[in-house]
């Protein structure tokens, strides 16, 4: 393996790639929970494009991860192959999370190459699948293909923590990775020689170890941005972390992460809501957040540990864990630097109910600071030699408009507070 890649790939013609297959198999995978609303035209466009008009695809798995709706009776009328989770745990043994249905799912198939979607998809288009296994059919030392997009602006500007700040450190620092995007996009590809090699732990830790094994594989030095274990659940979590780290550069990997010295991490409400909710953008975020049935469920997931996809909400523990930094509305400035609790009580609202409104009467994800780690971690991983310190935050001018939102501390304090709360006081 030559390190990372990035292709741009055109429109495939697709009887050019089935010929290029060469007598290899393409399974693709779409591991599901509750998705019954969508795992239907998905499969059955796969089907329709990719299997019948072109044999493109040979195997089409749903892999049902316990899900409480109709998804694997409508992912089978769609015409899938439709595997539950419990049948591999019968033959694997029980396991949880992102890692976990990941495995199963290569487990459950047979293809040389594995695509895997995700099954809430809406705007799924089939040449998806053919740009993803094109590189590694054409080029034999490609092991592991990710998709990127075009991230949308109404969200308050997505991916700006990749863009602005991980990105340029990775030029300077580790310009081998450079063309790493998205790493944590839900479509991605792979070479089964390659992935049956590879851990794929419970959880989100899959990604950390993905990262390792790819460094391994490859030979690229790494660095594992925002180390950090956010949520009360995964607290701890953070030595085993911190062992598997030092094992892997025992073992010669040139593995390094960086942090930020606060117990408290900066996004928006988005990250309190399940991903689906949000498919399509903030426009059609907040019209489905007007819907009452929607909102019902919305609420219902809100409040419970989600294994598929990283809840934040639920990580910070209460609503008081809450802080509301970013409002693009004039009339909601005034609660700048209350807790969602406490907007929620001067509303006459739940705070579930409150996010769901302030999100659609702002007309943004509203910038939030979730208070999700544990200060023993975080002077744990300041005495580690392989972690360096990242603000990760924009500096705003302390004057004239800047000061009608806020922004988290770690813009100006990062340093400081190093250097002053843990190097001075507590030594």
């Amino acid at each position: 393996m030559s390190g990372v890649r990035t292709f741009e790939v055109e429109d495939c013609a697709l009887d050019l790639l089935v010929q290029a297959k060469a007598g290899r198999t393409i399974s693709v995978c779409i591991p599901c929970r509750d998705e019954a609303a969508t795992i239907g035209p998905l499969v059955s466009m796969v089907r329709h494009a990719l299997m019948r008009r072109v044999p493109l695809v040979d195997e089409l798995i749903v892999l049902d991860d316990r899900s409480t709706d109709d998804t694997a009776s409508v992912a089978a009328s769609a015409g899938a192959t439709v595997v539950s989770i419990e049948d591999v745990h019968l033959v694997h043994g029980v396991g949880h999370g992102k890692g976990n249905v990941l495995w199963a799912s290569l487990a459950a198939s047979k293809g040389d190459f594995v695509v895997w979607m995700d099954g809430d998809i809406t705007s799924f288009q089939p040449n998806w699948i053919a740009k993803l296994v094109a590189p590694m059919v054409d080029d034999d030392t490609v092991a592991l293909v990710k998709a990127t997009f075009h991230r949308p602006t109404q969200l308050g500007g997505g991916g700006r923590t990749t863009e602005l700040v991980a990105r340029p450190l990775m030029s300077l620092y580790y310009p081998e990775l450079t063309g790493l995007q998205q790493p944590l996009a839900g479509e991605y590809a792979g070479r089964r020689t390659v992935l049956e090699q590879m851990a794929f732990p419970e959880g989100w830790g899959v990604e950390i170890a993905l990262l390792i094994d790819i460094a391994r594989q490859t030979g690229a030095p790494a660095e594992i941005y925002h180390l950090k274990a956010a949520g009360r659940n995964n607290w701890p979590k953070m030595d085993e972390a911190i062992s598997k780290i030092d094992s892997a550069r025992r073992a010669g990997l040139r593995i390094t992460a960086d942090m930020y010295t606060y117990v408290a991490g900066a996004t928006g409400l988005d990250a309190s809501m399940p991903p689906w909710v949000q498919e399509g953008g903030y426009e059609e975020w907040a019209r489905r957040l007007r819907d009452p049935a929607i909102r019902k469920r919305v609420k219902a997931e809100m409040q419970t540990d989600a294994q598929d996809w990283e809840n934040l909400y639920y990580g910070a523990g209460s609503a008081e864990n809450l802080l509301l930094v970013g409002f693009k509305a004039d009339s909601l400035k005034k609660y700048t630097g209350q807790t969602l609790a406490e907007v929620a009580k001067v509303r006459g609202t739940d705070p579930e109910e409150t996010a769901m409104d302030l999100v659609i009467q702002d007309g943004s994800r509203v910038g939030t600071v979730y208070f999700l780690m544990s200060e023993d971690n975080v002077r744990k991983q300041i005495a580690l030699p392989w972690v360096s310190f990242g603000s990760d935050a924009e500096a705003p001018a302390p004057e004239g408009v800047f000061l009608k939102s806020s922004t988290h501390p770690r813009a100006y304090g990062n340093f400081a507070r190093l250097l002053g709360k843990y190097v001075r006081e507590e030594q």
